[in-house]
């Protein structure tokens, strides 16, 4: 998941370091992105947190400048 590995470079790895930047509670987060079955509204919180990070989301190329 690129989400993920945009995080793991950036050295952010704890629950809590994930939630910060995200702007999620850290147990919110790391079930967001450990969760093995989707659930409604999820792709939603993926998108919010890409456009947190700098990613582009939704058929856009490449990472925000």
């Amino acid at each position: 998941m690129l989400i993920g590995r945009e995080l793991e470079e950036c050295g952010i790895t704890t629950p809590a370091a994930i939630g910060a930047v995200v702007s999620m509670l850290a147990a919110e987060a790391a079930s967001l992105f450990t969760r093995h079955q989707g659930r409604e509204g999820d792709v939603a919180q993926h998108q919010a947190a890409a456009v947190r990070l700098g990613l582009l989301v939704s058929g856009m190329a490449g990472k925000a400048e």
